[in-house]
């Protein structure tokens, strides 16, 4: 490491490579909690009250949401705005993937799982069997 100090360097290449950044899906109701509690320290009450606020003050248009999707009316609106104020080249269309498959799977799952316990909740008055 001493023998660092001192010496002579010299950048022999630069490589440019283009880059990609995608920004993040927009916020659903449970991420925007997650994310707040994360970076902020924030619980659920103070999240959506705050959030609550931006929405009456007009800074945010709706804070509680499950998708992250937009009708195919707003999107041809929106569409329509960005190419008319901005050009083309400023239009880009991005549809997000949700978790929602997955999530129907787990419901359906539960959903059968609560069909089979309750009779036997009823009979036995618990859930734990001996």
């Amino acid at each position: 490491m001493k023998s660092c100090i001192g010496a002579s360097y010299k950048v022999a290449d630069i490589q440019v490579k283009p880059g990609k950044r995608t920004p993040a899906p927009p916020f659903t109701t449970s991420t925007l909690q997650q994310e707040a509690s994360r970076k902020l320290g924030y619980g659920v009450s103070r999240t959506m009250l705050i959030a609550q606020k931006l929405y009456e003050n007009g800074y945010i248009t709706y804070m509680r949401t499950d998708s992250v999707n937009l009708s195919d009316t707003a999107l041809g609106d929106i569409t329509n705005t960005v190419k008319s104020m901005y050009g083309e080249e400023y239009h880009q269309f991005r549809k997000y993937k949700t978790r929602m498959k997955a999530h129907r799977k787990r419901t359906r799952q539960y959903d059968l799982l609560i069909r089979v316990m309750l009779p036997l909740m009823s009979r036995t008055g618990s859930v734990y069997m001996s």
